[in-house]
Order: C-alpha cells, then sequence, then structure tokens
C-alpha cells in the first residue's frame, strides 16, 4: 500500500508481493509443514487463498498487455509497469529474505528456504516475462 495509485497497487500486490511472499509463505512453507504434521486443513484453506490470487492474476494477464499495446501510450504504460516492478520487487524480495528464519524453527525440514526462494524468484519471472515485461536484475541470481 506504498502508493496513492491504486493500479500501482494492484500490480504491486498480483505481480510482485503475491509470487516473492505469498506464495513463498503459503506453499512453500505452510503447506510444507501441514503435510508433516498431517495436517488436513491447511491445505484447503490455503488452496482457497491460490485460486483467489490465480483468479486476480489472471486479471493481470489481459490488463497488462491490452495497455502496453495502446496505439497512444502502450510505451509509456510498458515503462510504468516496468519501473513498478523494479520497485517492488525490491521491497518484496526483502520481505521474503525475512522470511527466512522461519525455516529454521521446525525440527524437520521439508523444503529449504533457499530452494522455495528459488521457486518463488522463477515464479515472477516467468509472470514478468509472460507480461513481456523485463526481470529486475535483482531476480536473476
Amino acid at each position: 500500500m506504498g502508493s496513492n495509485d491504486y493500479l500501482e497497487q494492484y500490480f504491486a500486490t498480483n505481480v510482485v508481493f503475491e509470487p516473492l511472499v505469498g506464495e513463498l509463505f503459503r506453499s512453500g512453507f505452510l503447506m510444507q509443514g501441514s503435510l508433516a504434521q498431517n495436517d488436513f486443513i491447511t491445505p484447503a484453506v490455503v488452496s482457497a487463498a491460490e485460486a483467489d490470487y490465480e483468479r486476480n492474476l489472471a486479471n493481470h494477464r489481459r490488463a497488462v498487455p491490452h495497455l502496453g499495446t495502446d496505439p497512444t501510450y502502450g510505451a509509456q504504460n510498458v515503462a510504468l509497469f516496468n519501473k513498478w516492478l523494479v520497485k517492488h520487487a525490491d521491497l518484496a524480495l526483502e520481505a521474503s529474505n525475512h522470511l527466512q528464519p522461519i525455516w529454521s524453527q521446525p525440527r524437520v525440514k521439508i523444503a529449504t528456504f533457499g530452494d522455495a526462494l528459488v521457486h518463488a524468484k522463477n515464479r515472477i519471472k516467468g509472470i514478468a516475462a509472460e507480461l513481456g515485461l523485463k526481470v529486475p536484475a535483482n531476480l536473476s541470481s
């Protein structure tokens, strides 16, 4: 919510925050831990959250290319989206790195933080490529 622009907030949430922080925590940590604990409720709740996210991401899969190919403002829109991607990727990557300590708490380690973070970075790289945006340098490593 670090912006007054609602489209930027929506973009940051769906294109950046969810893959780098939301999915990292839900799928990379909660789901893995719930399986080890024979928890059958958490997967149902997480799958509902994932479905909501996929629906919101589908909106972006239609809107961003549409706005990027606008004959008058397309180039400006793409430049703006790339700027937002860099700005919010920095913030989300910092937030995701702050999740690392919780991976060391469980005695039984199902997934490592490093593996989950690589998966999250690959997810956002795929989304950016699909939307025709440049992948920020901090996500390339």
